[in-house]
């Protein structure tokens, strides 16, 4: 799910997965190779 947002951020990109520590920095690296990507910023919500 992704949400436009107004602001600091462009995107605010919801993630679900099992297993956080492999999926999370599969997700990242592809994020970080889109070219209009300047710079990212990982919050982890745990409920």
């Amino acid at each position: 799910m992704v949400h436009a947002v107004t602001g600091p951020y462009d995107v605010i990109a919801y993630v679900e997965v099992e297993d956080l520590s492999k999926r999370l920095k599969n997700i990242i690296s592809k994020i970080h190779k889109i070219d209009e990507v300047d710079i990212t910023l990982t919050a982890i919500a745990v409920h």
